[in-house]
C-alpha cells in the first residue's frame, strides 16, 4: 500500500512538473502578436525572465534584513499602489465589451430591472451562463440602494473580485509560511504585472469566480490542517467558506467539478502513504465535495426559478465542446467552423450524432501521436497568458491619448510583461514541485492535484482557452512560494549581487536590441497588412442569436457623432448584409463617403452580418455616421442597444429605441 501511495504521489508530481514545463515553454516562445518570431521572443524574454528571478532572489535577501513592522508598511504601500493603478485603469479605459460577457451583463441588468420579457436565444446555446446572469441580477438588486448606475455597479463587482483574488493569494501564501516576507513577494508580483489590471479587473465574468473557487478551496484545506486551527467555531467557519466557494463556483463554472476527483485522489494517496488525516480535514473534504455535487441539481433549480427553459431548437449538445477540443486545425480552441457544423443540423439529436461522428473521425485521423501533440499544444495554450489583456475586449471607446497613439505597441508590451511574470511564477513553481518530489507534503500534493485536474481535463477532451488555465493561478502561486522559500539562491550560500543584476540587465538589453533589429522587417510587414483594432464600439449580440433589427421609419435619417481621438487608417462598420438605405460618413460636416448600394461591397462578417470597410486616412476630430431611409416604408438596420452607454454619443433620429449605437471599429497599422 505504501509503495502504491508513493508511486501515485511521485507520478502526480512528475505529471505536473511536465505540465508546468510546457507552460513555461509556451510563455517563453509563443507570441500572439507575431507568431513567426517565436524564437526571437525566446531570445529576448529568457534574459529578462532571469533578471526577474535575480530580482526575486535579491528581494528575499533584502527583506530578510527588515523588521516585520517595516515589511507591513511596505506591503500596505504596494497594495495601495495596486489599488491606485486599478482605479486609474477603470476610470480611464472604457472597453468595447464583446461576446459572452456583453450578453450576460446586458441580460443581468435587464433581469434586475424586470425588463426581460424572455430569455434571449443565446442562452439556449450557452446554458452554462444562465447562473452567472441570474447571480449578477441578484447583486444588482441587493446594491440598488446605492443609487449608482448598473454599469458602475458591475465594474465595482469586477473590482471586488479582482481584489478578492489578490487577498486569497496573499492568505494562501501566509498560511503556509507565516512570514510577512511571503506577502511582500506576492504583492510585488501582483502590483507590477498586468494580471489584475486588464481582463481580470475590467470584465465581470465566470473566470474570476473560477480563480476564487480553486483558491478558496485550497486556502480552506490549508487552514484546516494547520495546528492553530483548533477552535470548533474557527473550523466550522473555514469549512463553510470552502464549501460555499465550491458551491457557487460549480453553479457558475461547470468544469469546477474536477475538484471532486482531485480531492478524492488526494485523500486516497495520503491514506495509502499512511499519512495521518485529521477528522477536521475529513470533514472539510467531504463537505466541499458534497457542496460541489449539490450545485449540479441546484443549477437546474436556479434556471427554473428564473423562468429559463431551454429551446432545443438552438441547444448545443455536450459533444460540441469535445468536438472543438479535438480539432487540430484550431489547436483544440474555439472554432467558428465547428459552431457552424453543429448549428447546421436540424435537431438536437442530429447535432449529437453529427458531433459524435466528427469526434471519432478526428481521433482516428490524428492517431495516437497526433492526439498527443494536440494535448501538449493545449497544455501550452492553457497556460500562455500573453493574450489575456485582449480577452473579450475589442478595442476601447475611451482611453488616454497615449494609448490611442500607440495601441499595438502598448498591447504588445503588456502581453510581453504578463508572459514574463508568468515565467517567473512557473520557474519557482517548478522548484517547489521538485522539492515536493524529494520531500512530499500533503499541501503540495493538493495544489498539484488541483492544477492537474483542471488542465488535464481541458487538454484531453474539452475545448481550451488561456482564460481557463488562469483558474489555477493560486495553487500555482502556492507552489511558487514554496519554491521561492526553499531555493538555495536565498538560503545564504549565494547572495545576489548588484554586478550580477547589471550583467543580466545588459544581456537583456542586448537581446532585445538584436531581436528588435532582426524582427523589424517582419513586424513592419505584419503591421502594414494586419490592422490593429483600437477605437470604436463593437459590442453586439451577433445575428446568430436572434437580436431584433432596429426599424428606421420612412424618410428618416439616424446619425451618431463619433469623436476620433487620433489618426486612424481603417474603419469597419458592421451592418446587415444587403443593407437598404444610404450610408454616409462625414468629417466636420463634410461628406467623405456615401454608399446607396450596399450589396456590391458586402463583406460577410463571421456571424453572418455584412460589413463596410474603408481604407482611408482618418484625421482626428468629429465624424458623423448616418443611415438614411429614402423609401416610403420602414427598413431594418443593424444597431445595438444596451441598458448602459456603449459610446460617448448614441444614435439620434429615432423616436423610440433612443439608446442605440452603430457597430464600428477604427484600426491602425
Amino acid at each position: 500500500m505504501l509503495r502504491i501511495g508513493n508511486f501515485l504521489n511521485r507520478f502526480t508530481i512528475s505529471a505536473v512538473l511536465f505540465i508546468i514545463t510546457i507552460g513555461l515553454i509556451a510563455n517563453t516562445f509563443f507570441s500572439t502578436f507575431f507568431p513567426t518570431l517565436s524564437w526571437l521572443y525566446g531570445l529576448a524574454l529568457i534574459p529578462l525572465m532571469l533578471l526577474c528571478v535575480w530580482f526575486a532572489a535579491s528581494l528575499h535577501d533584502w527583506i530578510g534584513h527588515r523588521s516585520n513592522r517595516s515589511l507591513w508598511w511596505l506591503l500596505g504601500l504596494l497594495y495601495v499602489i495596486m489599488l491606485g493603478a486599478q482605479i486609474f485603469s477603470l476610470k480611464n479605459f472604457e472597453i468595447s465589451l464583446v461576446r459572452d460577457p456583453f450578453r450576460t451583463t446586458v441580460t443581468g441588468i435587464q433581469l434586475a430591472q424586470h425588463n426581460l420579457p424572455q430569455w434571449p436565444v443565446y442562452f439556449d446555446r450557452a446554458t452554462n451562463n444562465v447562473p452567472i446572469t441570474v447571480i449578477l441580477s441578484w447583486l444588482l438588486k441587493i446594491t440598488s440602494w446605492t443609487g449608482l448606475g448598473e454599469l458602475t455597479l458591475v465594474k465595482g463587482f469586477a473590482f471586488l473580485m479582482a481584489n478578492g483574488i489578490a487577498i486569497v493569494t496573499l492568505l494562501a501564501g501566509y498560511v503556509t509560511t507565516k512570514k510577512v516576507s511571503t506577502l511582500v513577494a506576492i504583492q510585488t508580483w501582483l502590483t507590477f504585472t498586468p494580471f489584475l489590471y486588464t481582463y481580470n479587473l475590467h470584465i465581470f465574468y465566470s473566470d474570476s469566480f473560477s480563480i476564487l473557487g480553486f483558491g478558496l478551496v485550497l486556502l480552506a484545506l490549508l487552514t484546516i490542517q494547520h495546528k492553530n486551527c483548533n477552535k470548533r467555531a474557527y473550523q466550522i467557519s473555514v469549512i463553510t467558506v470552502g464549501a460555499l466557494a465550491a458551491f457557487i463556483t460549480e453553479l457558475i463554472k461547470p468544469n469546477f467539478i474536477v475538484v471532486v476527483p482531485a480531492l478524492l485522489l488526494w485523500v486516497l494517496i495520503l491514506w495509502l502513504r499512511k499519512t495521518a488525516i485529521s477528522k477536521r480535514t475529513w470533514a472539510a473534504v467531504i463537505t466541499i465535495i458534497l457542496a460541489t455535487v449539490i450545485a449540479i441539481p441546484a443549477t437546474t433549480a436556479l434556471k427554473n426559478a428564473a423562468n429559463f427553459k431551454v429551446d432545443t431548437t438552438y441547444e448545443f449538445p455536450m459533444q460540441h465542446w469535445i468536438m472543438m477540443g479535438v480539432n487540430p486545425a484550431s489547436f483544440g480552441a474555439y472554432s467558428q467552423t465547428d459552431v457552424d457544423l453543429t448549428a447546421g443540423q436540424p435537431t438536437l439529436a442530429a447535432r449529437k450524432a453529427n458531433d459524435t461522428a466528427i469526434i471519432k473521425t478526428r481521433l482516428a485521423d490524428m492517431k495516437p501521436l497526433g492526439y498527443l501533440s494536440l494535448v501538449v499544444t493545449k497544455l501550452g495554450n492553457l497556460q500562455n497568458q500573453g493574450a489575456l489583456n485582449k480577452s473579450y475586449t475589442d478595442g476601447f471607446w475611451d482611453a488616454p491619448h497615449f494609448y490611442f497613439a500607440q495601441p499595438r505597441r502598448i498591447s504588445e508590451l503588456i502581453s510581453i510583461w504578463m508572459r514574463v511574470g508568468m515565467m517567473v511564477v512557473l520557474i519557482f513553481a517548478l522548484i517547489g514541485l521538485w522539492r515536493q518530489f524529494k520531500k512530499p507534503t500533503a499541501d503540495g500534493l493538493l495544489a498539484a492535484l488541483l492544477i492537474a485536474g483542471l488542465l488535464v481535463f481541458h487538454a484531453l477532451m474539452w475545448e481550451s482557452n488561456n482564460r481557463y488555465g488562469e483558474a489555477v493561478i493560486i495553487p500555482t502561486f502556492y507552489l511558487a512560494i514554496k519554491g521561492w522559500h526553499s531555493t538555495r539562491l536565498n538560503s545564504g550560500s549565494f547572495k545576489p549581487r548588484l554586478r550580477q543584476g547589471l550583467a543580466l540587465g545588459i544581456i537583456a538589453i542586448v537581446s532585445f536590441t538584436i531581436a528588435a533589429f532582426t524582427a523589424g522587417p517582419v513586424m513592419k510587414q505584419t503591421e502594414a497588412t494586419v490592422p490593429f483594432r483600437s477605437y470604436g464600439q463593437m459590442s453586439n449580440w451577433g445575428t446568430n442569436f436572434g437580436y431584433p433589427n432596429t426599424m428606421i421609419p420612412a424618410h428618416t435619417t439616424v446619425s451618431q457623432v463619433i469623436d476620433v481621438p487620433v489618426a486612424q487608417q481603417y474603419l469597419t462598420i458592421r451592418r446587415k448584409a444587403n443593407q437598404l438605405g444610404t450610408l454616409t460618413i462625414s468629417y466636420h460636416d463634410k461628406v467623405i463617403y456615401q454608399n446607396s448600394n450596399m450589396t456590391t461591397d458586402s463583406m460577410l462578417a463571421p456571424n453572418g452580418d455584412g460589413a463596410t470597410s474603408l481604407d482611408y486616412h482618418f484625421k482626428p476630430g468629429k465624424y458623423t455616421l448616418s443611415l438614411t431611409n429614402n423609401t416610403d416604408h420602414a427598413i431594418p438596420a443593424r444597431l445595438q442597444g444596451a441598458p448602459f452607454n456603449l459610446q460617448q454619443h448614441a444614435v439620434t433620429g429615432l423616436a423610440t429605441d433612443k439608446h442605440r449605437y452603430f457597430i464600428f471599429m477604427f484600426s491602425t497599422k
